[in-house]
Formats: C-alpha cells, sequence, structure tokens
C-alpha cells in the first residue's frame, strides 16, 4: 500500500470445479488480519487463466 500506484491487482482462482464468473465482485473484500481494508472497485475485472495453468482467474482491483 505504500507504492505510489492507483490500484492493487489481485488474481482469485477458486479449486476443484469452482466458476470465478458466479463471484460476486461488490462482495470482494481485502482485509490485513482480522482488519478491513477495502472493497473491490466493481470495474475494471476481467476474466482469464493469467498464470498459464489451464484454471480461470478473477482479476480484481483494489483503489488506494
Amino acid at each position: 500500500m505504500k507504492s505510489k500506484d492507483k490500484w492493487v491487482t489481485c488474481y482469485i482462482e477458486l479449486p476443484n470445479d469452482g466458476d470465478v464468473s458466479d463471484i460476486d465482485v461488490a462482495t470482494v473484500e481485502l482485509w490485513h488480519g482480522s482488519a478491513f481494508i477495502i472493497l473491490a472497485e466493481e470495474h475494471p475485472i476481467e476474466v482469464g487463466d493469467y498464470d498459464g495453468d489451464g484454471v480461470l482467474d478473477l482479476m480484481v482491483k483494489f483503489g488506494k
């Protein structure tokens, strides 16, 4: 959070047969231990295989 970037980008990958397109982005939260930090931005989001493992990931961003 100390960087000067506008966003923190996260990639969510679900285990087993989970479908990342079922995730309600409005409910995605960033936590540090037991402390709530911020909700994910609803845009931009993107589904793709960012780590190349054949499993789809959901990219979300947290504004600073």
